[in-house]
């Protein structure tokens, strides 16, 4: 069963993103309750903590910053090795250089933001387990189930800010690939990788989480009505 106060699940306190409080306790056993109320609550607190820490716009800009870093720096460095390499000055002094600071930029930009995408990334799939977790502790017509996932049959907002920035990333991917006359411009190639492989997270992640949110309204709505249905064959003389 999940730590409570009260009977109740503490709330994430809120934290700077890099220092997140830590995440509800995995359900126990349904009977592991003193009755279904508590249930009901402890699985409302869990469910909108997880929520709110999942669609938190302090850890979008998190994200948003660090990945701009590394595609900045894959972006950057082959940049500057290949501009003094076909310099008219250039000489291997010149490109030992721009190596050396590309290495560093690596070291001191790229390498931390990739560490913090990877804590991210591991947080997030805990989060969505613990999420399915929660989510079947009481499926009942009268289960509370918080929908901001999506509203109208449209999945989170997020999804669709990271799906045009991959669209045009793959079309200016592909047109570099199809316009070879100017070789150098193929640098820009990693750089456009990257940052589509960081759309597609996004894209990815809410895709996933919105299809679930869907299948768990369905199965609420199925209960729903199979509720009303005991209650109009109750009601009937």
């Amino acid at each position: 069963m999940t730590n409570t106060t009260n009977g109740h699940p503490p709330a994430p306190a809120r934290t700077f993103p890099f220092r997140s409080a830590p995440l509800p306790a995995s359900p126990g056993a349904p009977d592991s309750w003193p009755d279904r109320a508590s249930r009901l609550r402890d699985q409302a607190d869990a469910l909108g903590a997880l929520i709110r820490e999942d669609l938190s716009r302090g850890r979008a800009i998190v994200f948003l910053l660090c990945a701009g870093l590394v595609t900045l720096t894959v972006g950057m460095v082959p940049a500057m090795v290949i501009d003094a390499a076909g310099s008219e000055t250039g000489v291997s002094t010149d490109v030992a250089v721009e190596t050396a600071l590309g290495v560093v930029m690596l070291a001191v930009l790229a390498v931390p933001a990739l560490l913090v995408l990877r804590a991210l990334r591991k947080r997030s799939v805990q989060r969505f387990e613990l999420l399915r977790q929660w989510a079947a502790v009481d499926r009942g017509h009268d289960a509370e189930f918080p929908l901001r996932y999506g509203t109208q049959g449209y999945p989170h907002g997020r999804f669709f800010y990271a799906a045009p920035v991959l669209l045009v990333t793959l079309i200016l991917a592909v047109a570099l690939l199809a316009d070879l006359s100017d070789p150098t411009d193929l640098v820009l190639l990693p750089c456009l990788v990257v940052a589509g492989l960081f759309a597609w997270a996004p894209v990815k992640k809410y895709a996933g989480r919105y299809s679930w949110s869907s299948r768990e309204r369905a199965v609420r709505a199925r209960a729903d009505r199979r509720e009303l249905d005991r209650a109009q064959r109750r009601d009937c003389p």
